[in-house]
C-alpha cells in the first residue's frame, strides 16, 4: 500500500506534464489553421 501511494504520488507530475504538452501542441495546430485561412 505504501509503494502504491508513492507511485500515485509520482504519476501526477508526469500526468500534468503530459496533459500541458497536449495542450500546447494543439494550440500550436490552432494558431497554424488560423494563420492558414
Amino acid at each position: 500500500m505504501y509503494l502504491e501511494s508513492i507511485l500515485w504520488l509520482l504519476s501526477w507530475p508526469i500526468l500534468i506534464y503530459i496533459s500541458l504538452k497536449a495542450v500546447q501542441y494543439a494550440l500550436k495546430k490552432y494558431e497554424h489553421k488560423l494563420e492558414e485561412e
